[in-house]
């Protein structure tokens, strides 16, 4: 590691970034789930994940989906590829997400130093429904 800061990957306009660092295990959480395989710093990017485009209201999806743009009137829900279908969720997430229009991508980034061994969170947001009719 540099002076600078941690390492980060970069992709080239026909490469898609997956850190070595990361991999699905069994969760004590839901099944399976991303963990860190070693140490991972603030801001690293995990992976760039290649997405598909479904309408907005389709019910083809049921909760498997994302939203395509993150933060501005979205345009399409997203099934992603990748690790995204397998990241579970916590209220307090150590992983967070955005998309790149650029490149047409969803990024997965660390939001602090995060230990080799510990699972992988992102928040599936505040008013995420779990199927019982209650907010986590």
């Amino acid at each position: 590691m540099s002076a600078a800061g941690p390492r980060r990957a970069t992709a080239s306009a026909t490469t898609l970034v997956r850190s070595p660092k990361i991999g699905v295990r069994a969760s004590a959480v839901h099944r399976w789930g991303v963990f860190a395989l070693a140490e991972l710093r603030a801001g690293e990017v995990l992976e760039e994940c290649p997405w598909w485009r479904f309408e907005i209201g389709s019910e083809d999806l049921g909760e498997v989906r994302y939203y395509w743009p993150k933060d501005a009137p979205w345009e399409a829900y997203a099934v992603v590829g990748g690790l995204a279908m397998v990241y579970n969720h916590d209220g307090v997430a150590n992983v967070t997400w955005h998309t790149d229009a650029h490149r047409d991508v969803f990024v997965f980034t660390a939001t602090h130093d995060i230990a080799a061994g510990d699972e992988l969170f992102i928040s599936y947001g505040e008013d995420y429904d779990w199927g019982d009719g209650e907010a986590p």
